[in-house]
């Protein structure tokens, strides 16, 4: 995943067009969920609901990573790789 100081001005710009672009592989999905596994966050969580939701990955992970970088997680994941989704 780029780092905010490795964020380009081509990844901030594709936010605002073409939105068939903004996709993870299902490779990095797993990536992603696998790393979150492994966090004492992730593991707090479960141990205090029971369980960890999409909603937890997404304002406990997802929205500290992008947060003031202009970018989603999955140009944030994609750099300046760009394809189109396969499956929405």
């Amino acid at each position: 995943m780029a780092a905010p100081e490795k964020v380009t001005e081509a990844m901030k710009a594709r936010q605002w067009r073409n939105p068939k672009q903004w996709c993870l592989t299902l490779a990095q999905l797993r990536e992603v969920l696998e790393f979150c596994i492994t966090t004492e966050v992730y593991k707090d969580l479960k141990a205090k609901k029971g369980k960890v939701t999409m909603y937890d990955i997404n304002e406990f992970f997802v929205k500290p990573w992008s947060a003031q970088t202009g970018c989603s997680t999955a140009v944030l994941m994609r750099r300046e790789a760009e394809a189109d989704a396969q499956v929405m």
